[in-house]
């Protein structure tokens, strides 16, 4: 077990997994906002127009910031990848270039 704690590329895929969940539960997020919005403010008749705008304006900065914070996510995660990606391309070079000697 301490093999994998200290193998850089094995932690660095366990850090990817992470990221990706988080990425993929805001993504299942954005579709309730479109529900909630529609059902619960545009269509619900006893609102009254300021009651109505007041959560329209509240589910829609929110949303915004989910999807800010689900853009920030994923752009940590592909920065991961890469530098994993470079990790596991130079140990094949290294691991290619001892084989040839």
């Amino acid at each position: 077990m301490s093999a994998i704690r200290n193998h850089p590329i094995i932690s660095a895929v366990v850090g990817l997994f992470l990221p990706a969940l988080v990425t993929t539960g805001f993504q299942m997020i954005e579709p309730l906002f479109m529900r909630f919005i529609i059902d619960h403010v545009l269509l619900d008749r006893d609102l009254d127009a300021p009651t109505r705008l007041t959560r329209l304006n509240l589910a829609g900065g929110l949303f915004v910031v989910v999807i800010v914070l689900s853009n920030l996510v994923n752009l940590t995660k592909d920065y991961r990848q890469r530098l994993l990606n470079v990790k596991v391309m130079l140990s094949s070079a290294k691991i290619g270039s001892s084989r040839t000697k």
